[in-house]
């Protein structure tokens, strides 16, 4: 049974925006990059670019929305609006990711970013925080009142007693090849994960020297 952390209640002040998929941040970072130095003047030489670089989601989206909705736009105005439609989808996602916690079946398995954890935490969802071998509470989660699960083999039998119904952890994913922390990577691979179970996975930028190969066959993962 998780335990619950006891402390004063706490009204998180900070609202921060929810990230892109970092992959998207890099395909739009380097098409401001190119469009800065002159290399990219309008949308049709953006949208060139983004097949050739295999920029698909942004080439979708000039294609589809931007040239026939806008014209032909100065590169800098279409990436401006990319930028614009990306953040809101991606805001969006997160927002009924929250939304669909409130039963307070939800697992956040840390470590997880500030940006990520925090809205589920300070809006009262009431998640559990499970804790792998090697992944102390943040110092700033301390005093608030959360169910905890601490070590690794505590975590995997909390899972598969089926008391949670989505789960969300961090991963990094790169040329098809997707890798995890290892005690995470344990208490998701090495327990009983019910099968209506949601996984969802915030993806880190880095790969870190520790991390394993997750595998999982037959289950799908989405990415926050």
């Amino acid at each position: 049974m998780p335990h619950h952390h006891h402390g004063p209640h706490h009204h998180h002040p900070r609202h921060r925006p929810h990230r892109l998929h970092h992959h998207l941040e890099r395909d739009l970072d380097v098409l401001s990059e190119l469009t800065n130095r002159g290399r990219i003047l309008d949308t049709d030489r953006l949208i060139s670019v983004t097949e050739e670089l295999s920029m698909t989601e942004v080439s979708e989206y000039l294609k589809e929305k931007v040239l026939p909705e806008y014209g032909n736009l100065a590169a800098a105005g279409a990436i401006e609006l990319a930028n614009g439609h990306f953040g809101a989808k991606a805001q969006q996602r997160f927002r009924d990711l929250i939304e669909r916690s409130r039963e307070g079946k939800t697992a956040l398995i840390f470590p997880l970013p500030p940006h990520v954890h925090e809205p589920f935490i300070y809006e009262q969802m009431r998640p559990t925080i499970l804790l792998p071998n090697g992944h102390p509470l943040p110092p700033h989660l301390h005093d608030i009142d959360v169910p905890l699960v601490a070590n690794t083999r505590t975590c995997r039998r909390a899972i598969s007693t089926g008391a949670f119904s989505i789960i969300v952890f961090e991963m990094h994913r790169s040329n098809d090849c997707a890798v995890i922390d290892p005690e995470v990577g344990d208490v998701l691979q090495g327990g009983v994960l019910p099968g209506d179970i949601e996984m969802w996975a915030q993806l880190r930028p880095d790969r870190h020297p520790e991390d394993v190969e997750i595998d999982l066959p037959n289950r799908k993962i989405n990415f926050i």
